[in-house]
């Protein structure tokens, strides 16, 4: 653990160096020698205490952070987590004294709103809603924590929480919403047995659409057991499709191209161990109620001529 007996510890240590001092005439003194003791610094004490965050032990880390901001209350992020250990606590006017200590910068907002909260559990509920205001007036825009966070729950039959919510929806940011295009390649969606030509299993691949919309992950693992992954999606800038590619065994690939008549193709350019320049393209084929093909093919003359390297056929499961 990292609170300790402090006291203790310094009152076994007088006595002990105090003996030494009366048989040594020539010893230093026990101030002496408590002041070339080495110190935690305020990062150390604050390193310890994120530990203790982490595991939810909000006793020590409280003290830690105490002990901490005692050595340098300049630390934004040690006010807002010893606000929140003693929140966790019950602890709400002293969480409340912890959030004040934060006047400046991006966590200002945040460390109002949750003002706000430690009032309302409180029974303060004037208070609260005045602290809301600030938060709100500070920049605080995350209406989803807003209206759901049950720490306000006392506050919600108020006008003016009423109003400052309105206040908070309006000030969010709105939700990206990727273009038309980033749907081109939602045929590849779903789980799926994956197939060669003369029908053999060559793998299983999850194809899933991730961070609103705008990219699809592939995660591939072959018959063999080797298993990769890759990133898609459509950039609006380039107007063209990017793939990302890496396996296990550390290869990495980057692909672009273009969607069109129900094919997705897409191109990467690599140097091979002897140097020279190779193309590949990979083409996914929409097939309908039958899957999807993957074909792909290589060029060492700058795609003048194509060698197949694989046709795999995705089946669902």
């Amino acid at each position: 653990m990292f609170r300790f007996p402090l006291a203790s510890w310094i009152l076994t240590a007088a006595l002990t160096l105090a003996c030494a001092c009366a048989a040594s005439p020539g010893a230093a003194s026990v101030r002496e020698v408590d002041s070339r003791a080495p110190q935690s610094s305020a990062k150390e004490l604050e390193t310890s205490a994120e530990a203790a965050f982490q595991r939810k032990d909000w006793k020590v880390a409280a003290d830690g952070f105490e002990r901490s901001l005692a050595l340098d209350p300049s630390r934004t992020r040690g006010w807002m987590q010893l606000g929140h250990c003693r929140m966790m606590l019950g602890d709400h006017p002293r969480a409340i004294e912890a959030y004040a200590k934060v006047t400046s910068g991006p966590a200002v907002p945040i460390a109002r709103y949750d003002i706000a909260c430690a009032l309302a559990l409180d029974g303060k509920r004037d208070a609260a809603l005045d602290a809301l205001d600030r938060a709100v007036e500070a920049g605080f825009n995350d209406a989803s924590t807003f209206s759901k966070d049950p720490d306000l729950e006392s506050l919600r039959d108020s006008p003016r929480f009423a109003a400052a919510l309105a206040k908070v929806q309006s000030a969010a940011p709105a939700k990206f919403e990727p273009p038309a295009e980033a749907r081109q390649f939602d045929f590849w969606i779903g789980d799926w047995n994956v197939v060669n030509a003369a029908g053999n299993q060559a793998g299983t691949s999850r194809i899933e659409k991730i961070l609103n919309g705008c990219a699809l992950q592939e995660n591939w693992t072959s018959a063999q057991g080797n298993s990769g992954k890759s990133f898609n999606r459509f950039d609006p800038v380039k107007r063209e499709w990017r793939q990302h590619w890496i396996d296990d065994s550390g290869l990495e690939t980057f692909y672009a191209g273009s969607f069109l008549d129900k094919c997705m193709s897409l191109t990467s350019e690599q140097t091979t161990a002897d140097g020279k320049q190779q193309l590949n393209r990979m083409r996914f084929f929409d097939l309908g109620a039958e899957g999807v093909r993957q074909w792909g093919e290589v060029s060492d003359d700058a795609g003048a001529h194509w060698k197949t390297t694989f046709d795999l056929y995705y089946r669902r499961k």
